[in-house]
């Protein structure tokens, strides 16, 4: 885990299992101000990667940043596959499952469902997992 510059903040919930190794790891970095939050009960496999930022900033002609920070938002009861990469600004349902080799960049506001793809989509809705 990295916080990088300052009020950052990587919030896990009770019961959260992470099923890293050395040579598989799973990265959950949170940048300048920003914050990750998994909730309860969630499981995360091995070679995760989840990214509040970009780390370099993008500008318009005019000045204007266009690649800002996000936070990330993983409800409850959770289950993020192999490989996953959850971008900046993403949020994710409780119950929801996400399938192996997933980019997860967006709002998945639909509970209990299963999204999985490059972007990531709803392939199911109203499923449940036990660990």
């Amino acid at each position: 885990m990295l916080l990088q510059g300052d009020n950052n903040e990587i919030i896990l919930g009770n019961r959260v299992h992470i099923n890293a190794s050395r040579s598989q790891p799973t990265v959950i970095n949170a940048c300048n101000g920003t914050q990750v939050h998994v909730g309860d009960d969630s499981l995360l496999s091995n070679n995760i990667e989840i990214h509040t930022t970009d780390y370099h900033t993008i500008f318009d002609c005019s000045g204007n940043r266009l690649n800002p920070d996000g936070n990330i938002i993983i409800g409850d009861h959770v289950w993020i596959g192999l490989g996953v990469k959850i971008l900046k600004g993403s949020v994710i349902s409780d119950g929801v499952i996400v399938g192996a080799g997933s980019v997860v960049a967006g709002l998945y506001k639909t509970p209990h469902s299963i999204i999985t793809g490059v972007p990531a989509k709803i392939m199911r809705e109203e499923v449940s997992w036990v660990e």
